[in-house]
């Protein structure tokens, strides 16, 4: 070190050497998902809450408590049954996207957002662009795991979770941008249009 010189600090994720927040994500999710080739890297999504945020990442990573993920990690539960059928294991693909109950609502979604009859992606595609919905199906999904009886299980089983997601999504979505750009019924009648940059 030379005297009579400043020192200063150089940020070495970019080529200023100033600090940006994206430089030090974009090493974060390297890093994180380094060893994880099924899966490409996760993208945080400005648009919607942090705790959503969380929860997806969480769920590309496969480390909701799933079920099958609590068994696992050695923890004793009653059954391994998905909460919503009662037909399979309740694993993160069976929850999110196999499920016969889960796949009735991804069909309204698909058909909201007019993508092709046979559009059928995988969980990793979902992840990039339906975290509103994957949000909304854990809430849901832990609200039949904490009812105070089966008959309150059963009530909630047989709630329509769709329209929670449209308010959700049209609530987030506006909060982020113009106020006028979105309206409900905009939203509903053509939601990519409006999310066009």
């Amino acid at each position: 070190m030379a005297f009579g010189k400043d020192d200063k600090w150089i940020w070495t994720l970019n080529d200023s050497g100033m600090f940006s927040v994206s430089s030090l994500s974009q090493a974060i999710q390297k890093q994180m998902f380094v060893n994880n080739d099924a899966l490409s890297p996760f993208i945080w999504n400005s648009w919607i809450p942090r705790k959503v945020n969380v929860c997806s990442w969480r769920l590309a990573l496969n480390r909701l408590p799933t079920r099958v993920n609590l068994v696992r990690h050695g923890v004793s539960i009653s059954s391994q049954s998905c909460l919503f059928c009662g037909m399979a294991n309740e694993s993160r693909e069976h929850c999110f996207l196999s499920c016969p109950i889960i796949k009735i609502i991804w069909l309204k979604i698909w058909s909201w957002w007019r993508c092709p009859s046979l559009f059928n992606p995988s969980l990793s595609e979902i992840l990039k662009v339906c975290m509103t919905f994957t949000w909304t199906i854990w809430n849901w999904r832990n609200k039949i795991l904490h009812a105070s009886s089966e008959a309150e299980a059963i009530s909630i089983r047989h709630q329509d979770i769709f329209s929670t997601v449209q308010r959700m999504s049209l609530l987030w979505a506006s909060h982020r941008a113009s106020r006028n750009r979105f309206s409900w019924d905009k939203w509903i009648q053509n939601p990519g249009d409006l999310l066009v940059v």
